[in-house]
């Protein structure tokens, strides 16, 4: 028996739609996922050798999300006085700060991580 082909695009509005997996999803959510059957991969599976170049940024970061670390988000505006303190060069002077504390842009990314973690 042939294997049926079918082929379309998925609607505009379909943002979630990407991928075939995203369609495959879809076809699954719609039938019911109790209405499929359960199948357990069959053949000897191999353990990879795990290297930190295997390790994706996303699984970086959820296993470092698992261990209490947060992520934040640091601009590079900086106070002076701060930036004087951890790094030898001196912030770049902005002609129109945001505001009087945040009137050096940051060289380096420690002196806001260095707020941050105030």
């Amino acid at each position: 028996m042939p294997s049926a082909q079918l082929a379309g695009d998925p609607a505009d509005w379909r943002f979630d739609v990407r991928i075939e997996e995203d369609l495959i999803e879809e076809f699954a959510r719609l039938f019911g996922f109790d209405h499929i059957p359960e199948r357990h991969e069959q053949g000897a599976h191999e353990m990879a050798h795990w290297t930190v170049t295997r390790v994706s940024n996303e699984r970086a970061s959820d296993l470092l999300m698992d261990r209490g670390f947060q992520e934040v988000i640091n601009y590079a505006f900086t106070d002076a006085a701060v930036q004087a303190a951890l790094c030898p060069e001196p912030a770049v002077a902005l002609s129109n700060p945001i505001s009087g504390e945040l009137a050096g842009h940051a060289r380096f990314a420690l002196p806001e991580s260095a707020s941050s973690a105030r």
